[in-house]
């Protein structure tokens, strides 16, 4: 967030917890804000609660928000990059005139106002006009609506080849044609089918896990029935691994794919956004759309997001320069091989910097929310997650068990008594046999001494 936000962040005190009162502040590695700035809360056990936490007023580069008052302290802190704004360039090239409804420009120029923590210019070339790309400041994305000459084919290759990103629209078949130039075994159907009045196509099969839908993955956003197609390119693509299908038409073909080519990017929209070939500019979802396209261009959402340990990381393009070197939180540097687009060792929640002898880019890592669950987990739980811990009995076959061993005990107290009944009853027998022994005796010697 930048500095004319409140960042909000959610607590949650675990139903086992032995305290309720909380706080939360604003601090750096060495420097913690003013005891006036802390907020208080109150979380009762196995509740959650959110609450704002406005930036300090007094200076400082605050880049972490740490929670006091909880006993385990090793999910306390949570790291984040203050966002600045972002100059970026848009190259589009089209015939359409600025300000014109039914033209492709108007809603895109639309869409990038409404991208937040970024100031967006886009240039317009139109045909015959040369692409003219610095190769120092290169645009962050390509926009492409019509055919282009070989002088401007050629600038858009080695655009790609170092690392850029570029959409096209085609709205023409000859535009569409032109991608063979980027992968040969694209194949686009000459003819359009007929539609009666009212057809239209709609995006199914969308791929929620490519980072362009990723904003859309929950139930109240996943929706695109609404969104009409009355026109759209039938494509046909052979596999490949360098080519990756994230939407569909429901009549089977493409609608949104990416392709490699070289270090770059080049992503595909079979159908465009102006009013007589769909809704989709009408819609909520084409701000999103364009602005995930965008991140992507940028390398990912690592701009703008915290990722967490162990998650690889997409490095905008240029970062990686030949002296590039990653200063991790405890402080080890590691060198960047020259062009490299992923990070894959962030083993550690912290602020991690790339350096290099432009600006360094910064992006936060943090631990997973889910190793802040420090509740219980039941047997099927664990199991789940491929802990074998033996077979567990059911409780009724617990209570069968228990009744069994009560029988058992019952039954060997049982033989018990009956060895003692018995003994006793051998020793009553010997008794009673001894004393008739004792008067038979006596009156055999009674009867001598007479």
């Amino acid at each position: 967030d930048d500095a004319d936000t409140e960042p909000r962040v959610r607590i949650f005190n675990a139903a086992n917890s032995s305290s309720d009162q909380f706080y939360v502040s604003w601090e750096t590695e060495h420097t913690r804000a003013d005891i006036a700035d802390d907020i208080a809360i109150t979380v009762p056990p196995g509740q959650s609660r959110v609450v704002r936490v406005p930036r300090p007023k007094q200076e400082g580069a605050f880049d972490r928000i740490v929670l006091r008052g909880d006993d385990h302290p090793f999910d306390n802190t949570f790291y984040t990059v203050p966002i600045e704004k972002q100059l970026l360039t848009v190259v589009y090239v089209g015939d359409d005139a600025e300000g014109d409804p039914e033209g492709l420009r108007y809603f895109l120029e639309a869409a990038l106002e409404g991208i937040p923590y970024c100031d967006i210019s886009l240039v317009a070339r139109r045909k015959e006009e040369a692409l003219n790309l610095d190769p120092e400041q290169p645009p962050r994305l390509i926009v492409v609506a019509r055919p282009v000459t070989a002088n401007q084919m050629d600038e858009l290759k080695g655009y790609l080849s170092a690392g850029g990103s570029c959409l096209v629209v085609p709205t023409s078949y000859d535009a569409a044609v032109q991608l063979t130039s980027f992968n040969e075994t694209i194949e686009v159907l000459a003819d359009r089918p007929e539609r009666r009045e009212g057809d239209y196509v709609m995006l199914s099969e969308i791929d929620f896990e490519h980072p362009v839908f990723a904003d859309f993955a929950s139930a109240d956003y996943n929706d695109f029935t609404k969104i009409h197609f009355w026109n759209h390119f039938r494509f046909t693509l052979a596999p490949d691994e360098s080519t990756r299908v994230f939407a569909r038409f429901d009549d089977g073909y493409p609608a949104l794919w990416e392709q490699s080519y070289e270090d770059g990017t080049l992503y595909v929209l079979a159908s465009g956004w102006r009013l007589r070939d769909s809704q989709l500019a009408l819609s909520s979802r084409f701000v999103p759309l364009i602005m995930g396209l965008m991140e992507q261009a940028g390398g990912g959402r690592t701009v703008t997001s915290s990722m967490t340990v162990n998650q690889s990381i997409q490095l905008p393009p240029g970062v990686a320069s030949a002296d590039a070197r990653v200063i991790k939180p405890d402080a080890t540097s590691l060198p960047l091989a020259k062009g490299l687009r992923r990070f894959d060792d962030t083993d550690q929640p912290g602020l991690y910097e790339v350096a290099t002898t432009t600006a360094p880019f910064r992006f936060a890592v943090n631990l997973d929310p889910a190793e802040s669950d420090t509740a219980t987990m039941d047997i099927e739980r664990l199991e789940q997650y491929g802990l074998r811990l033996g077979k567990q009995a059911k409780q009724s076959e617990e209570m069968e068990r228990e009744r069994q061993l009560r029988d058992t005990e019952l039954e060997d107290r049982q033989k018990i008594w009956r060895w003692l009944i018995v003994v006793v009853l051998c020793v009553v027998t010997f008794e009673t046999w001894l004393a008739g022994r004792k008067p038979a005796a006596g009156s055999e010697r009674i009867g001598d001494q007479a």
